[in-house]
């Protein structure tokens, strides 16, 4: 089965991940300009989901962070690992998405629908998060992530699958059913911060798990 071949290639540390290249540049250029500062670069870093996880599984690793405590606020792991290294990981996504960009156009669609709802999402679980009093930065890379495994489905399936054999509607579904089943996986393999890992997977009743659930209604609501 092909979801259980994605889950075998996650749980073997194979994460590959094409997404939208446009977006990936517009972030280059912000993050290159000499007068951003870390909370600009922050913003840009946030538009997209894999890079906000991949940042924050640099931070964490033990070439940066040997304190053992966990860095999940976005703006306090681009500190940390410094500038020329966000701007490292922008260009390795680049390259990673113009060898990945041959998707159909149906799923090219479907994925830039699935960008507009994470990115209204992570802005009202931003403004949740205020109100709060919790951290806003930390609750809109999780809500980011969120949306990780639709994303990562979105490309793969779209290698995969014959377009003789399935649409938009029967994707769309099979997404739906399965999608819990890879973020585990997915999450691990990118070495996500365990809390928001809980928070993601609706482990607990914490803030965070409540902020991104609150903030997903939310956007449905307003479909």
């Amino acid at each position: 089965m092909i979801i259980k071949k994605l889950v075998d290639e996650l749980n073997n540390g194979e994460v590959i991940f094409p997404t939208t290249i446009n977006l990936a540049l517009k972030i280059k250029k912000e993050v290159e300009d000499d007068d951003a500062g870390v909370a600009e670069v922050a913003k840009s870093v946030q538009k997209e989901p894999v890079l906000t996880a991949k940042t924050l599984r640099l931070a964490n690793s033990t070439a940066y962070n040997q304190s053992g405590k966990e860095i999940v606020d976005i703006s306090m792991a681009i500190s940390k690992i410094g500038l020329d290294a966000v701007k490292m990981l922008v260009m390795t996504l680049i390259v990673r998405q113009m060898t990945g960009s041959k998707l159909p156009e149906f799923i090219k669609t479907m994925a830039a629908e699935t960008w507009k709802r994470a990115a209204e999402s992570a802005a009202n679980a931003y403004l949740l998060a205020k109100q709060e009093k919790s951290n806003p930065n930390v609750a809109m890379s999780a809500t980011l992530i969120k949306y990780l495994p639709e994303f990562y489905m979105l490309s793969r399936l779209g290698i995969d699958i014959d377009e003789k054999q399935i649409n938009a509607e029967r994707l769309a579904k099979l997404i739906e059913e399965h999608s819990h089943i890879v973020a585990g996986p997915l999450m691990k393999s990118l070495k996500t911060p365990s809390e928001i890992v809980s928070a993601v997977l609706d482990e607990n009743e914490g803030v965070l798990a409540r902020i991104i659930k609150n903030a997903r209604n939310h956007e449905e609501c307003t479909r």
